[in-house]
């Protein structure tokens, strides 16, 4: 056990420095915090594939501003579109800075060559002397491609209109949706969803909370973990119409931040919730203080946050006025039971049609008539057989009454199971006229 007074808040009057302390009474963790410890906290499977850092460009000759970009082509028509605007964690915090990014992803050298000639040179002026003498034989050889593209974060936004991003280093948590052609640079967190929803949750005090306790710091600043602070963070058990009463506040949170941004070009989100902290400490404001309130109507925001935190903390089941202690508790011990129904097989998917399509309500067309498959948070889990015969049995069983499935998707329903596996039995099934394929989907 420790006890010890950490300093809190200090000030200066007078020419003399005032301490406050602040006394945390607890055992020590192996992060070394004191309190609730939160790294016995484990990835769950329903938060899997939805939150990852952006694009590693590896050169700085990709980025381009809006005059660069114009003379290189951008909005001319081309067969595929190259440059997007591009968002670092910077950008988010303070002002946007309006840089474009050259995406070569998917791209041959002779495509760009060929169709982007001034793109090209540009280029080869830039990326490719930055490569030359790199030891990563990979990045010599396709020196015209990102460092690392991300696919994973390509993937979750991938038919969205929007996306969640943070930044991954910020002295406030807030989270915003960014338009789905915006490309996010690697300081910035993605979470692959366009639900408000989920934009409440993460911006609720529970998970902002959780996310500074889960994180880490760079020098005075709070560094969000992705794998902590998303991956092991479990959402409420919410009603539909829980759901959307934080689908609709979170709407007019990330409304009204844009808004009076864009009456208001030069306040930043950081002076915005730099006031906010102020007033929820009771600090008294200065008169630039009261500008930035006035032109943000920080009052307004207070209240929307208030909201917010009113209807998650009910959609939780939880009493409006933990501790902060109390809330780190409930989540760590939620996080557990979440983790014995997913090993159960009961999985809460956050945007089942992405991570479990299997799992989701599929309607089809086939021969005529419409199939429904069971819900996603009433499906559950199989025990992958050990024998091939029983193996044989459980598919054709996975596939009676279901909606034509790939290979994939039937694997999913089981755990664990080998993808390969289950294909070569799908094949097999065909080859012996037990099954039938069209596509890549199985049916009986």
């Amino acid at each position: 056990m420790l006890e010890f007074s950490p300093p809190g808040e200090s000030r200066e009057q007078n020419g003399e420095m005032r301490v406050t302390t602040n006394l945390v009474t607890g055992k020590i963790h192996t992060n070394l915090t004191v309190g609730v410890d939160t790294t016995t906290v484990k990835a769950l499977e329903a938060n899997q594939d939805l939150c990852s850092t952006g694009l590693i460009l590896g050169s700085r000759g990709f980025v381009v501003n809006a005059q660069e970009a114009e003379k290189l082509g951008a909005g001319k028509t081309h067969k595929r579109r190259l440059f997007y605007p591009f968002f670092n964690g910077r950008d988010l915090t303070d002002q946007h800075r309006g840089y474009f990014v050259i995406d070569t992803y998917g791209f041959s050298e002779r495509d760009l060559l060929q169709d982007y000639p001034e793109v090209y040179q540009h280029l080869r002026d830039t990326v490719f002397l930055d490569r030359a003498n790199n030891r990563d034989k990979k990045l010599r050889d396709l020196w015209w491609l990102p460092r690392r593209s991300n696919e994973q974060v390509r993937k979750a936004i991938r038919g969205l209109g929007r996306y969640i991003a943070t930044p991954e280093t910020a002295s406030h948590r807030f989270f915003v949706f960014l338009a789905a052609d915006v490309r996010p640079e690697h300081r910035l967190i993605v979470t692959g969803s366009d639900d408000a929803y989920v934009l409440g949750i993460l911006s609720s005090s529970p998970h902002v909370l959780w996310g500074l306790r889960s994180g880490g710091t760079l020098e005075d600043r709070p560094v969000y973990n992705k794998t902590f602070g998303f991956d092991a963070f479990p959402f409420p058990d919410s009603t539909e119409a829980q759901m959307q009463t934080i689908r609709d506040i979170a709407e007019r949170l990330d409304a009204h931040r844009k808004r009076r941004q864009q009456l208001h070009p030069a306040l930043t989100l950081t002076d915005m919730y730099n006031v906010l902290e102020k007033l929820r400490a009771n600090q008294e404001l200065t008169p630039q203080d009261h500008a930035l309130y006035d032109a943000g109507l920080i009052g307004t925001l207070r209240e929307l946050h208030d909201d917010l935190d009113r209807a998650v903390f009910d959609a939780y089941g939880w009493p409006q006025n933990l501790t902060t202690e109390e809330i780190l508790a409930r989540i760590v011990a939620l996080n557990a039971e979440r983790r014995a129904e997913e090993a159960s097989g009961l999985v809460r998917w956050l945007r089942p049609d992405y991570q479990a399509p299997a799992a989701v309500p599929i309607a089809r067309v086939l021969e005529g008539f419409v199939e429904e498959a069971p819900a996603a948070a009433t499906r559950r889990k199989q025990p992958w057989p050990g024998t091939l015969p029983e193996q044989v049995r459980a598919i054709k069983e996975a596939l009676r009454g279901s909606p034509a499935r790939t290979p994939q998707q039937v694997a999913s329903t089981f755990r664990p199971a080998s993808r390969t596996r289950v294909g070569e039995i799908l094949a097999t099934l065909v080859a012996l006229g037990q099954a039938r394929v069209v596509g890549d989907r199985y049916s009986l």
